[in-house]
């Protein structure tokens, strides 16, 4: 049974189709590049995927379960237990500081609070010495290499990653690589990574490429 399975997928942001997906699978310990042009639904897919944002139409299989079958809280559990999530948007914790940000991680998965594993994550990341630091008291590129290892504290099934080494130069951009490869070996993992990223596509040669399949309006639209 393939861990991603995908079948009639559509969704549409104000009245543009950003997904047309008939029937798309990835296995259990595969990894596969996302690719597209801005609006061709990488990030709308993503979230999908996470069960943050109902599509129109489809099914959305994830290690066989139906994530939209299921209620906003069964959702939440499912994405705790299966998924790691690295967001353009980072979305960590301001009040909390970079090792209390990765336990929050593992709390909300269920898992026990264990400092080694926050540790050794965030060490492999090269912030092994910014434990106590905040967000606001850190680089952007910093931040984003916090947001991978708190992805992976919870050692999932799935990690999805949206553009996840944009803000790196190349040493922590292959960092980053190897953390995200890395871990996802140790796990078993399926590694979904959205993006434009070339380093990273020299990385993983599975490819799934998304078109885009309308003209973005006006002002443009990131999809």
């Amino acid at each position: 049974m393939p861990l991603i399975d995908v079948t009639g997928l559509r969704h549409a942001i104000a009245g543009r189709p950003v997904l047309d997906i008939p029937h798309w699978s990835v296995e259990a310990g595969r990894h596969c590049l996302l690719l597209g042009p801005s609006g061709s639904g990488k990030t709308t897919l993503i979230h999908a995927l996470a069960g943050l944002k109902r599509p129109d139409q489809g099914r959305i299989l994830l290690d066989g379960q139906a994530v939209w079958d299921l209620n906003a809280a069964a959702r939440d559990h499912l994405r705790g237990r299966l998924i790691g999530i690295v967001f353009q948007t980072l979305h960590l914790v301001a009040a909390l500081d970079v090792a209390q940000n990765l336990h929050l991680a593992r709390w909300l998965a269920g898992l026990a609070s264990d400092a080694g594993a926050v540790a050794k994550a965030l060490d492999r990341v090269g912030l092994g010495a910014r434990l106590s630091a905040r967000p606001d008291q850190l680089s952007q590129g910093e931040k984003q290499r916090v947001a991978i290892a708190r992805a992976v504290v919870t050692e999932p099934k799935l990690i999805l990653a949206d553009e996840p080494t944009s803000a790196l130069d190349d040493e922590n951009c292959a960092r980053v690589l190897d953390l995200l490869l890395e871990q996802a070996a140790a796990c078993g993992a399926t590694l979904l990574v959205a993006t434009h990223d070339g380093r990273t596509r020299e990385r993983i040669t599975d490819r799934m490429e998304l078109p885009r399949l309308s003209a973005l309006p006006a002002e443009g639209h990131a999809a």
